[in-house]
């Protein structure tokens, strides 16, 4: 799928894997990956620059989604935090 060109055709198989998935799974899946991390903080990271013009992320359409589907932001970390604040 990242080698899609076309955002809009992206984003609608990005959602409908999702959707497949569900909620009940989407939390399965990142509670699986807390407990083999042994850390109950998760961060989801891209490497797109989203201040320019035009770019978007998976990372993104994902947090949309699933606020659309929980009520439960994803908000974006602020440029200021740093490492050592994330991990307590």
């Amino acid at each position: 799928m990242l080698h899609i060109g076309d955002a809009s055709i992206f984003e609608e198989m990005y959602r409908s894997r999702l959707d497949e998935l569900g909620v009940g799974g989407v939390r399965k899946l990142l509670t699986d990956c807390a407990e083999r991390a042994n850390n109950e903080h998760l961060l989801a990271l891209c490497y797109e620059d989203l201040t320019k013009p035009g770019l978007s992320c998976h990372r993104r359409l994902f947090a949309a989604w699933f606020q659309e589907n929980t009520g439960e932001a994803v908000p974006e970390l602020q440029p200021a935090v740093r490492q050592g604040q994330l991990f307590l």
